[in-house]
């Protein structure tokens, strides 16, 4: 199972395009997410931003 299929069973995220630039939201990571680009959308919410979002790379990263 990956990051993202766990995100989408317990909050029901999904992939969307970036309208803007961001940092991906997961502990670590430092990745900037380009505009237009394909980003995961946990919709676990968080203080700021209202949803966390993650890279497309953390998304699919094998957990273990």
């Amino acid at each position: 199972m990956t990051r993202g299929e766990w995100y989408a069973r317990h909050h029901g995220g999904g992939w969307r395009t970036a309208r803007k630039e961001f940092t991906c939201g997961k502990s670590l990571c430092l990745r900037r997410i380009e505009t237009k680009s394909k980003y995961f959308d946990t919709n676990q919410t968080t203080p700021w931003p209202k949803t966390l979002r993650i890279c497309a790379e953390c998304a699919t990263e094998r957990l273990k």
